[in-house]
């Protein structure tokens, strides 16, 4: 699947359509975004938009647990 496809599928999820990725596939499209990014000299920064774990939305992708604390998904962003 091109690179632009998985991007728009990630993206598109909504409360009646939830993410149908894994933690896993979303954190490594983290990882290859993030060092594709950082390839680029034009890019100076970039952010990860993101919600609580439990929101239907973002479930997979969250980067942070309704208490605070970093989802696996928030420590790899932290050391990417």
């Amino acid at each position: 699947m091109g690179d632009r496809r998985r991007r728009s599928r990630l993206s598109a999820a909504s409360k009646s359509t939830p993410s149908r990725y894994s933690r896993q596939q979303a954190e490594d499209f983290m990882r290859g975004t993030v060092a594709g990014m950082r390839a680029m000299p034009y890019v100076e920064r970039f952010a990860w938009r993101t919600r609580s774990a439990p929101d239907p939305i973002m479930r997979s992708s969250a980067l942070y647990h309704t208490n605070g604390s970093l989802t696996s998904s928030g420590r790899l962003w932290a050391s990417l």
